[in-house]
């Protein structure tokens, strides 16, 4: 069976095992228990638990069953910081690193102790992607930082971006307003852009949004 969770009108979908190529359908919303219908931002990790960051609602946990619901409010296990949460990334740990509207927070669901990021900016994270070094990179009032997880370093690269990803041979790309994208080259700390929209279109349409790597290969 090949199953689709969609959550909120943005019909995000997820989908698990094929069988018979046949899809079903199931529609969660407030009332099923989801925190907020605005979900921004959504990963299944490695345990095969799905969570929800939303815009307004926190940070939600699914387990095919029943929702969970994490608020930013003072608790003795921490909280996430932020009911704004715009990333959800898993480093190899199995630990959750989660952008939001006022910095980086990290969860550790064996403990269930949410911490901060403390040197990290506390302003709105737009993108956060994770590297096989469990490295992160993001755009922190769109402007692109790395934290070093061996070193516990952020540095601001100081490089304005739209949006990042990272590739399955772990280039990193970086999108722009003007309608480029190009790879991140650590070592020059630079990058050569490719235009991707025709200068033709209005300056104030060329933004680039959103990178997703398909194979190795192709964006």
């Amino acid at each position: 069976m090949r199953r689709f969770y969609l959550f909120s009108v943005l019909l995000l979908t997820l989908a698990a095992l094929p069988c018979y190529g046949q899809y079903y359908f199931k529609h969660y919303q407030v009332d099923d228990g989801l925190a907020h219908n605005a979900v921004i931002a959504i990963l299944q990790d490695s345990k095969g638990l799905i969570w929800m960051g939303t815009r307004g609602g926190g940070l939600n946990r699914f387990d095919g069953y029943t929702f969970k619901t994490f608020y930013n409010k003072n608790s003795k296990l921490g909280n996430v910081g932020n009911n704004i949460i715009t990333a959800i990334v898993e480093d190899s740990k199995g630990m959750l690193w989660i952008g939001t509207g006022k910095g980086i927070f990290k969860y550790d669901p064996y403990q269930e102790v949410f911490s901060e990021l403390e040197i990290a900016p506390q302003t709105y994270i737009s993108h956060l992607v994770i590297d096989n070094k469990d490295n992160l990179w993001f755009l922190a009032g769109y402007r692109l930082h790395h934290f070093n997880s061996l070193l516990h370093k952020v540095d601001d690269l100081k490089i304005q971006a739209s949006c990042i990803a990272i590739d399955p041979k772990m280039n990193l790309w970086v999108g722009n307003d003007d309608g480029t994208i190009g790879i991140y080259h650590s070592p020059q700390k630079a990058i050569n852009y490719i235009r991707v929209v025709d200068l033709a279109v209005p300056p104030d349409q060329r933004s680039v949004s959103k990178i997703y790597a398909t194979t190795p290969n192709n964006l």
